[in-house]
């Protein structure tokens, strides 16, 4: 999901473009149907030797990280990927000197620290990390870490952009909850909660996946980065019930949500003090969200309705 609109605005700016992925196909059949071809690697991002032949192929001037496991029943195979993997994108940028890694990371790297509160939401750049309160924060903290001493040890141009929940497609993550409204709402059939990602408690902050994308491209373009992690988000919290109240307006009035059978509690079960700090990103990267929530679901009912 982010990779593939990652490419499309890298080729509708002129860019030359070029993935690596374990599998290719899926992502090169997205990208058909959006009518873009690009030159791709089967590559393991886990297998240093797989990762460095190919930066040496391509030795190209960035690279972008959007590569993520949220298997949570497979914490080792998580650590494989969203730890060992960025380490080998570093170490082949330190072998064959790439100007930036710019890592897709994750709020979920300040733990309960982001639901405390008496911080109100403004954790910015680290100094209200605690430890992270799952496997998932946990793999990102480690390799935010990793990536901060290898520009301080080893010259490598590391920066991190820590999003909230994205939705756009294909998220995993709360983001889901909002797909699953506007899928229905186009198909115009009930949303049914079967799962606990499928909705939350009080309020969460989120991204559209095009300005994920956006923010990403952003980082590799900044001439000068002083603080190397920053939040990107829309930076307006909502509560589930207001995104299916902004669903039925701006989709289908007729929208019903199937509570029936729904989960005793939301995989996020704590309120969000208030949105995230943005504010580094806003400077640093000069980039700020073009999607409000609202154009957002009417952006992404209007990719479901398109062949």
């Amino acid at each position: 999901m982010l990779g593939v609109n990652v490419v499309a605005q890298l080729q509708a700016e002129g860019h030359e473009v070029e993935a690596l992925d374990i599998d290719p196909r899926p992502g090169e059949a997205k990208l058909g149907r959006l009518g873009i071809s690009i030159r791709t690697h089967a590559a393991d991002v886990t297998d240093f030797v797989q990762v460095a032949a190919t930066a040496s192929l391509v030795r190209p001037d960035f690279i972008i990280n959007t590569s993520v496991s949220r298997a949570t029943d497979r914490p080792a195979l998580m650590a494989s990927i969203n730890v060992m993997g960025l380490i080998n994108l570093l170490e082949a940028a330190r072998l064959f000197k790439i100007s930036r890694v710019v890592h897709a990371s994750s709020t979920t790297v300040y733990g309960a620290a982001k639901r405390d509160p008496k911080y109100q939401g403004q954790v910015s750049h680290g100094e209200l990390m605690s430890f992270a309160d799952t496997f998932y924060g946990a793999t990102k903290q480690a390799a935010e870490g990793i990536g901060h001493n290898y520009t301080r040890h080893c010259g490598v141009d590391f920066v991190a952009v820590r999003f909230c929940h994205i939705f756009g497609g294909g998220s995993t993550s709360t983001g889901m909850a909002i797909e699953n409204l506007v899928k229905a709402a186009v198909e115009d059939r009930p949303a049914k909660i079967e799962n606990r990602r499928a909705f939350w408690q009080d309020r969460e902050d989120f991204v559209y996946v095009k300005d994920a994308a956006g923010s990403l491209i952003a980082a590799c373009k900044a001439p000068e980065i002083a603080h190397r992690a920053m939040n990107f988000s829309m930076g307006v919290h909502y509560t589930f019930d207001e995104i299916i109240g902004l669903v039925k307006k701006l989709i289908n009035p007729n929208l019903v949500v199937s509570r029936e059978g729904v989960p005793d509690a939301p995989f996020l079960r704590s309120p969000l003090a208030a949105p995230y700090d943005t504010h580094l990103a806003h400077e640093q990267l000069r980039y700020t969200p073009k999607f409000t929530m609202e154009s957002a679901i009417v952006d992404f009912a209007k990719s479901l309705r398109t062949p």
